[in-house]
């Protein structure tokens, strides 16, 4: 066992008294790997400082399968290693009692690779076929048959949280040091492959039959809808503004004022006009009243009065809502990094930032979705695969590739801009 993650853990929390309850930190995990040919997914069993079975739920974890045969071809980020692209990603089930199944799912940019090679004859340069693929193509994708029958190969486990730290809400951790993440990832050979299921897109092209799009959100919206001063999609849409806050009973109001700007500069009477807003990014780091709590519920309400707003001041234009992405602690935590800067103001902005926190507010806002019949880009899934598209040291947004990709799963592929994808950022 790993006797550094308590430690880390009472360091950040002072010994808080939430660490006095009955859950010993995670330090080591067991993993299940039954024959190839049963079909039965593989799963890890968390154990305790002792080496002792945990019979409680509540950590995060992020797990790759990764096979020299099948990385992906790095080339606008040429610095990347093949290793750091995985071939599968495992959706975590927490079962409540101590292990976790795990349902590994081919990566969404593996597949990409896979309809280059077989839609475009292309074997090596993806990125170059990405503005070309629409989410049809996926359809026919099937995983080679000796991914079914693969020897050996490297299983990767990153230890986010521990012991539902990871789902406290502001302000339960603000005098911590830092958000108590684990932080600590290992890796082993095994020998074989678990089963992998196909990667399938999210709805097809949601947005294709409108004649503009407007989006507001923040910088993770910006970065879908189009990089570095392009549109995806210019013909229909440009890039939005940020709105640089979160969504609650204080803000929703200005939500719905630059929504009402932007529409300003549409023909909604004369021309089909879908409005896409979404906020979880800025909601999950936000430290700031009004608390959330576990349950969301004042973001939960602010988001039906913003969504009963727009349906009142704008009766021509269809509202679609665009979900959440997840939050991948792993990927900055303690890190120096461009955008928050020293180790010390990184821990402080991502304290909250968790998986399980990104995925919650997903579930809220498709519910809410769901019962006001708004439309809903589903792309969790999605992104929670591709952990590894990420910007280095940035756990929040995603790299243009992979957006460029998933634009097209609801836009189509017509009037499609050309993007120079090669990364020249920040460490």
């Amino acid at each position: 066992p790993d006797p550094t993650i308590a430690s880390k853990i009472r360091n950040a929390s002072s010994n808080d008294i939430f660490l006095t309850l009955d859950c010993n930190a995670t330090s080591q995990v067991r993993i299940s790997m039954p024959v190839a040919t049963s079909g039965e997914s593989w799963t890890l069993q968390s154990l305790d400082p002792n080496g002792i079975e945990k019979t409680v739920g509540g950590d995060e974890f992020y797990v790759t399968y990764h096979h020299d045969s099948y990385s992906y071809h790095d080339d606008t980020m040429p610095e990347t290693s093949p290793n750091n692209h995985p071939l599968a990603v495992a959706n975590v089930l927490d079962r409540g009692d101590g292990s976790y199944e795990l349902g590994f799912v081919l990566s969404p940019m593996v597949a990409a690779s896979v309809v280059a090679k077989t839609v475009f004859n292309n074997s090596h340069d993806t990125a170059s076929n990405l503005r070309d693929m629409d989410g049809t193509m996926f359809q026919s994708v099937i995983l080679p048959p000796t991914t079914h029958t693969l020897r050996a190969g490297n299983l990767t486990v990153h230890f986010m949280h521990t012991c539902g730290i990871g789902r406290m809400p502001p302000p339960t951790k603000d005098h911590w040091d830092n958000g108590g993440h684990s932080q600590t990832s290992y890796t082993v050979e095994v020998a074989q492959s678990p089963p992998i299921q196909p990667f399938r897109p999210p709805k097809l092209d949601l947005l294709d039959s409108f004649d503009r799009i407007v989006f507001v959100g923040d910088s993770v919206m910006g970065q879908f809808v189009g990089w570095s001063q392009t549109a995806y999609h210019p013909r229909r849409t440009g890039l939005p503004s940020n709105i640089g806050k979160a969504l609650n009973s204080n803000t929703w109001s200005d939500f719905a004022t630059m929504a009402k700007q932007n529409l300003q500069k549409e023909d909604t009477q004369n021309k089909k006009i879908a409005l896409v807003m979404g906020s979880s990014t800025w909601d999950v780091l936000e430290t700031k009243k009004p608390d959330q709590g576990v349950d969301w519920l004042d973001h939960r309400a602010s988001m039906k009065q913003l969504i009963g707003n727009l349906r009142t001041d704008h009766p021509n234009v269809t509202l679609v809502w665009k979900s959440p992405t997840p939050c991948h602690p792993f990927i900055v935590i303690f890190k120096r990094t461009h955008w928050f800067g020293s180790i010390e103001k990184a821990s402080q902005r991502v304290k909250y930032m968790s998986r399980s926190r990104s995925w919650d507010l997903y579930r809220y806002q498709k519910e809410i979705c769901d019962e006001m019949n708004v439309p809903f880009m589903d792309l969790y899934e999605t992104y929670d695969l591709s952990g590894d598209w990420h910007y280095p040291t940035d756990g929040r947004h995603f790299r243009p590739e992979l957006n460029h990709l998933v634009s097209n799963f609801f836009f189509g592929t017509k009037d499609n801009a050309s993007i120079d994808y090669h990364y020249t950022g920040y460490r």
